[in-house]
C-alpha cells in the first residue's frame, strides 16, 4: 500500500511540473489603417525569437484589425506587422512569469511606398542583352 501512495504522489507531482511547464504567453493588438481610419485585414503578424530571428510564429490579423498569438514560452520576441501598401512596423517585447499577456494596443499602420529594391539596381531585365 505504501508503494501505491508513493507511486501516487510522484504521478501527480509530475503532472503538475509538465503542467506548469506549458508555454501560456500570449501577444494581441488591433491593426489600423491611419489614412483609411479603418482596421487592417489579412496583415501578418510574424514573431520571431530575439536572440536568433528565427520564426516562432505567424498569425493573420481579422477583419476587424485584431491578432492573438498563444502558446509563447517565456522570453523576447521581434513583432513584425507586414500589408501591401502600409509601413512595416516592429515591435520587440518580452514574455516573463509575472507579464504573460503582452497587449500591443493599437498599432497604427500608414501608407508607405511600394517596395524597391534596396541595392538601387534596376531589376527589369535579368537578361543584360534584353534592352
Amino acid at each position: 500500500m505504501k508503494k501505491i501512495l508513493t507511486l501516487l504522489a510522484l504521478t501527480l507531482s509530475l503532472i503538475t511540473v509538465v503542467h506548469a511547464q506549458k508555454p501560456d504567453g500570449t501577444i494581441q493588438g488591433k491593426l489600423m489603417d491611419t489614412s483609411a481610419k479603418q482596421p487592417v485585414n489579412g496583415a501578418t503578424v510574424s514573431v520571431l525569437n530575439a536572440k536568433d530571428s528565427s520564426l516562432a510564429t505567424f498569425t493573420l490579423s481579422t477583419k476587424q484589425g485584431t491578432f492573438e498569438i498563444k502558446g509563447l514560452a517565456e522570453g523576447d520576441y521581434k513583432v513584425i506587422i507586414t500589408f501591401k501598401g502600409l509601413l512595416e512596423q516592429k515591435k520587440l517585447v518580452s514574455i516573463t512569469a509575472t507579464n504573460k499577456i503582452v497587449n500591443l494596443g493599437t498599432i497604427n499602420l500608414e501608407k508607405g511606398l511600394p517596395d524597391v529594391n534596396r541595392s538601387g539596381c534596376d531589376q527589369r531585365s535579368a537578361d543584360p542583352g534584353e534592352e
